[in-house]
């Protein structure tokens, strides 16, 4: 009854809680986002974004995240099939290390800001050298919106990968975190062992991202400011 225009798939689920079903993350990941693309199809929508991440990629995995990234693997496989014949524009968004307030309290920089900010007496880090692209969520909306605008000028299948197209190590991030919430916890670089197959380096190429017109706007500290104060 209404003429829609695009779909953007938002929705995942990690499985970090083994409670959760095997069957929910694959009828979150894989199921609904090439459901989603039919219907699109079916229904003339002019372009589908989907949300990715930049875990789905060889570089970049960890093991213990490793049912998700092998569902948004299939999920890819199977929209870059449909997308063959199709008429509705495929743009996969690859986001890297969102962050932004409202996020749960088990993604990396929620839960240290939740921790720093209650100034609890110390807490266990890693050496923290490994580096991350660390992007504001409206700089990630915006990304979002400067695609939806262009869509003339993108081709049936794209792939953009959004972030601030710099690495910067876990320490520096820590600590500037400790530093706007004015914090006294002590952080203890070291103390914790890095993951069993640790991303060492992480960076965007935004590029291509560029090329049609977007550009960050949020630095980190202002970023974090805006999520911490």
């Amino acid at each position: 009854e209404n003429e829609i225009f695009a779909i953007i798939h938002a929705a995942t689920l990690y499985r970090r809680n083994k409670s959760v079903l095997l069957e929910s993350l694959i009828q979150t990941n894989i199921l609904l986002p090439v459901k989603l693309y039919e219907l699109a199809n079916k229904y003339n929508v002019s372009i589908f974004l989907n949300t990715d991440s930049f875990f789905n990629d060889k570089k970049h995995q960890y093991s213990y995240l490793s049912e998700y990234t092998q569902s948004k693997n299939n999920a890819l496989d199977w929209l870059k099939l449909l997308n063959v014949n199709s008429q509705c524009k495929m743009v996969n968004m690859k986001i890297f290390h969102m962050y932004g307030s409202g996020d749960a309290l088990t993604k990396f920089i929620p839960s240290i800001i939740s921790k720093i900010k209650s100034n609890i007496p110390f807490v266990d880090l890693t050496e923290g050298k490994q580096t991350r692209d660390f992007i504001y969520i409206d700089d990630v909306v915006s990304a979002f919106e400067i695609v939806l605008k262009k869509y003339l000028d993108i081709l049936n299948f794209e792939e953009f990968e959004i972030g601030i197209g710099k690495a910067t190590p876990i320490k520096n991030i820590v600590e500037l975190i400790k530093k706007v919430s004015k914090s006294t916890t002590d952080l203890k670089f070291g103390a914790l062992a890095y993951r069993d197959g640790e991303i060492m380096e992480s960076v965007a190429d935004n590029s291509y991202l560029k090329k049609i017109g977007w550009e960050p706007h949020y630095t980190l500290r202002e970023g974090l400011e805006s999520t911490i104060l």
